[in-house]
């Protein structure tokens, strides 16, 4: 007489929990894909090398086309704030600009923070500090201010503050400005994507 073998059939609980397994270790993995991507996007930048400028920027950044003096670069992350985007711009200004006194890299950074605070609302300095910029001497400015109200912004809404940090180099008769603005609130874990400018960063 032979043996025969009963198999046990599963359970409807015991389907339901598999097919419960089956579409979370789906959605795992359709996450984790999206984050690869989004690392993948997120690391790609994009070149800019024009008017003695160069440096990288992420490649989801805009690209602006704004004409304000001695500007000759303006970049803006349209996702990080809907106020006030995190921006980066560079301007190339004569040291004549910035006054005959500005003998040193020191005054060149007191003249452009005077400058600055009589064109820039509510306009307050935190720190200068000395820098180095691919082995140059820099100064950097770090501040705060409030900038004007967005158009169509209700009244006596609270308006946002913006931090910021300019820093200077200088080559030859030229001081080189880039500026890394971001609203106050994010700026700083925002200051990772001015570090990776920077490491791309330079003049000539």
């Amino acid at each position: 007489m032979t043996a025969t073998a009963l198999r046990r059939t599963p359970s409807r609980t015991e389907r339901v929990n598999a097919g419960e397994w089956l579409v979370w270790l789906t959605l795992f993995l359709m996450l984790g894909a999206g984050l690869i991507v989004r690392g993948q996007v997120e690391n790609r930048t994009v070149s800019f090398n024009q008017d003695g400028v160069s440096l990288a920027y992420p490649a989801n950044w805009n690209l602006l086309a704004d004409e304000e003096d001695f500007q000759v670069f303006h970049v803006i992350d349209p996702a990080s704030s809907i106020q006030f985007p995190t921006s980066v711009r560079v301007r190339r200004i004569p040291l004549g600009e910035l006054g005959r006194a500005a003998s040193s890299l020191g005054d060149v950074a007191l003249s452009w923070s005077t400058r600055q605070g009589q064109t820039i609302l509510v306009y307050s300095v935190l720190q200068i500090v000395q820098a180095e910029v691919r082995g140059r001497p820099a100064i950097t400015i770090d501040y705060a201010y409030v900038p004007e109200p967005a158009m169509g912004a209700a009244a006596g809404s609270i308006p946002s503050v913006v931090r910021a940090r300019d820093i200077l180099v200088q080559q030859g008769d030229t001081i080189t400005v880039l500026t890394f603005e971001a609203d106050a609130d994010i700026y700083p874990q925002e200051l990772i994507r001015l570090e990776k400018i920077l490491a791309s960063f330079d003049v000539k």
